[in-house]
């Protein structure tokens, strides 16, 4: 069983700043978000391929989000009115995560906020219209209660790219659909232009 701390925090005692050196000294729940940001991200942020943010409470570090450009196949149906190409810019939040002992205070959305203000800057500098997310499907509901749908165009590429695999075997094949995350995203045009 896992207990997690519950604290009491404001944004005064939160700071956001963009690592500046290899991480060390980190746990998620998810072993795959520790093993990212201690082994991989800041070799990603010097390698010009991501950038990650580190949340920090009274300079400890409890969580971090890392960034980085995408873009998203939308199905006619899926796209905003106006709008005639099949392929929108995005910028995707590649990796979240908030330390073990204190996950369910707030901090995940806070880093997901983060993340929007990122990718609202984009959008006036660059072009991005989505912010974009692979979720596991335990998290789908948290990240729809943030406002992210289902990027159904993406996800069938996803899934027909597993099933039309050469030489996949039917237990392997079936095992990657399983763990096959749910593509998502958030229309920054709510926001206004």
């Amino acid at each position: 069983m896992r207990f997690s701390l519950k604290i009491e925090w404001t944004d005064n005692d939160v700071d956001i700043e963009k690592l500046a050196g290899p991480p060390t000294l980190f746990k998620c729940p998810g072993p795959e978000q520790t093993d990212y940001f201690l082994k991989s991200a800041w070799d990603h942020q010097n390698q010009g391929i991501a950038v990650t943010y580190v949340l920090l409470l009274k300079r400890d570090l409890i969580g971090y989000v890392t960034v980085t450009m995408d873009e998203i196949p939308l199905a006619k149906l899926e796209r905003p009115e106006g709008i005639p190409f099949s392929r929108l810019p995005a910028m995707k939040i590649a990796q979240l995560g908030v330390h073990s002992d204190l996950n369910g205070n707030g901090f995940g959305q806070y880093l997901v906020t983060y993340a929007m203000s990122v990718a609202l800057e984009l959008k006036q500098k660059v072009g991005c219209r989505y912010v974009t997310l692979d979720a596991k499907a335990d998290l789908v509901e948290w990240y729809e209660e943030q406002g992210f749908v289902r990027n159904e165009k993406d996800q069938e590429e996803r899934v027909a790219a597993i099933e039309n695999t050469p030489g996949l075997k039917p237990a392997k094949r079936e095992a990657r659909l399983a763990e096959l995350p749910i593509s998502m995203r958030f229309d920054l045009h709510c926001f206004g232009n």
